[in-house]
């Protein structure tokens, strides 16, 4: 189903819907075609069952809009994640790492 399609279904609500068939262009995703998931009276409920739903289901391409929305822009970030856990954060300029804390070799479980 197309966005313009399930606006005029389900006017005036918040929507749990599923990218059933989508691709990627310049930074955007763009949707082809949808099935609604579940309807919602409010943004909250809507939300919360996306989180339980995600959570079963990491799979799914999942989304929550507002029918009021004319149009789907989706911008898609890139994730850039830090293996491990800092004891600190650095401080001053951005592009210095953090410092370590005592003297010595670092341990294998350090590294």
């Amino acid at each position: 189903m197309q966005w313009q399609d399930i606006r005029r279904h389900y006017p005036d609500q918040w929507l749990l819907i599923e990218a059933i068939k989508a691709h990627s262009e310049d930074d955007r995703r763009i949707l082809d075609d949808l099935a609604v998931v579940d309807t919602f009276e409010d943004s909250d409920a809507a939300m919360k069952r996306y989180k339980s739903l995600h959570h079963e289901e990491p799979q799914r391409e999942l989304y929550v809009f507002d029918t009021d929305r004319q149009e789907l822009d989706i911008l898609e970030r890139r994730w850039l994640g830090i293996r491990g856990r800092l004891s600190s954060a650095p401080t001053g300029r951005n592009d210095r790492a953090p410092r370590a804390v005592g003297g010595g070799e670092a341990s294998d479980e350090q590294r």
